[in-house]
């Protein structure tokens, strides 16, 4: 039986069937506060105004209104449904709850003999000198990047682009000298955000980042039916500046598999949660010099 020891860099939610079982209290069985006066919030979700007043992404581009992304409007939408005693959350509605990560959460589980053993650590610029406990004997780091952050900032620092930090911190990771033997999972989370914003055309990639402009999608890259060129183009733009770090600075010691994903399609994480499992098993059979 193997085991694989991760370090969750980012937060992305689980496959829907891992921790399957657990009892999820409906509303009866919870005192909610706050539920009684949620007839004004019914009304408001019918109202065109209010979502003027909260767009999901500023016209001013990157600004803390930010934070009003779509999964507020799509609760303000089914508050009625919410506010029934009964209720119950569904698969999408936990995986469209965001929790910040703070602190150091530990889970393990196992998958088809394959026993994973993860640390969740947070992102941001105060969670990070914690992560120096996690990185000892790990087998590899899921290094998680919002790909549609491309024109957002920080909590902590409002000059600073999100992707770009991103990057920083990738490359920060990457060339850590005590970690130069330990390969890293990149997920591109968000690209059913990131999408939505190139298919808008209101934040232009070049905007952000001004090489994108001459960018040219790699010749062997392969479509998925429907999928939309300009969108193809940015994602793999923002893989390549990743991969640009990675093998810029590599010595063959440690390998980075990047990964596009969507955090609430199950399916996608389900897929590519597959992948990891047989990454994780390379990289031992390597470790063990038997690959």
């Amino acid at each position: 039986m193997l085991n694989g020891s991760l370090v969750d860099v980012g937060a992305v939610p689980p496959l829907a069937d891992v921790g399957a079982g657990v009892p999820i209290p409906t509303r009866a069985q919870h005192k909610w506060p706050g539920l009684d006066g949620l007839d004004k919030a019914s009304i408001l979700a019918g109202m065109a105004a209010p979502k003027r007043s909260f767009p999901p992404y500023n016209t001013n581009t990157i600004h803390r209104t930010q934070v009003f992304e779509r999964k507020v409007f799509l609760f303000l939408d089914k508050v009625q449904e919410v506010r029934r005693p009964d209720y119950t959350p569904s698969e999408q509605d936990i995986l469209r709850c965001r929790v910040m990560t703070t602190g150091i959460f530990e889970t393990k589980f196992e998958v088809d003999k394959v026993r994973f053993h993860m640390f969740d650590v947070g992102g941001q610029r105060d969670e990070r000198r914690k992560w120096i406990q996690c990185f000892n004997d790990v087998t590899a780091i899921i290094f998680v990047c919002a790909s549609s952050s491309y024109n957002m900032v920080l909590w902590e620092d409002t000059t600073q682009n999100r992707l770009k930090e991103s990057l920083t911190l990738f490359k920060g990771i990457w060339n850590n000298r005590w970690l130069k033997t330990i390969s890293v999972i990149l997920f591109l989370n968000k690209q059913d955000l990131l999408a939505e914003k190139i298919l808008a055309g209101r934040h232009k990639l070049e905007d952000y980042f001004p090489e994108f402009a001459n960018y040219q999608t790699p010749q062997d890259v392969q479509f998925d039916s429907g999928e939309d060129e300009g969108v193809v183009r940015a994602k793999y733009f923002i893989r390549g500046e990743f991969l640009r770090i990675s093998t810029a600075a590599g010595d063959g010691r440690h390998h980075c598999y990047p990964h596009f994903t969507c955090a609430v399609d199950t399916e996608n994480i389900r897929r590519v949660f597959n992948d990891c499992r047989d990454i994780i098993q390379r990289i031992h059979l390597r470790q063990y010099e038997l690959l």
